[in-house]
Parts: structure tokens; C-alpha cells; sequence
């Protein structure tokens, strides 16, 4: 099965990152960020990675995990 796994995927599309982040931190994007982008700058079989610019201006990568990875790895 880790055979499967890809340095290079198809993204995920954002509204599904937004609410994984709601989901496991309890707040959306909006209240978290000053900024999050819309096209992820990374995707891989585990994850993808969007900028986001904090509240205090600083610049930050964001990396979420694949819908359903961990129930892959636990698999």
C-alpha cells in the first residue's frame, strides 16, 4: 500500500482544506489567517500545502492532511 503513495497528486479542492481546518482546529480560515490562498503551492498523496499570512502579518505555509490518509495508514 505505501507503493501507492505520490510526491505529486492533484490537489484537493480548497473549500475541502478550509473545512478539514475548521474541523480539526475549531475556527475557520478567516478567523485563523489574514490570508490564505486559494491554489495550494504543493500536493502530495499525504498532504498539500497553502500560504496563509498570519493575523500578525507573517507568512506561513499551511500543510493539511488528505482526506482519508490516516484511515489509509491505519488500513
Amino acid at each position: 500500500d505505501l507503493g501507492d503513495l505520490r510526491d505529486r497528486l492533484p490537489p484537493f479542492p480548497t473549500h475541502i482544506a478550509r473545512a478539514i481546518i475548521e474541523e480539526d482546529i475549531g475556527r475557520s480560515t478567516e478567523a485563523l489567517f489574514a490570508a490564505f490562498s486559494e491554489n495550494p503551492v504543493a500536493a502530495a498523496s499525504i498532504a498539500q500545502v497553502h500560504k496563509a499570512l498570519t493575523k500578525d502579518g507573517r507568512s506561513v505555509a499551511v500543510k493539511i492532511l488528505r482526506p482519508g490518509i490516516e484511515e489509509a495508514f491505519a488500513r
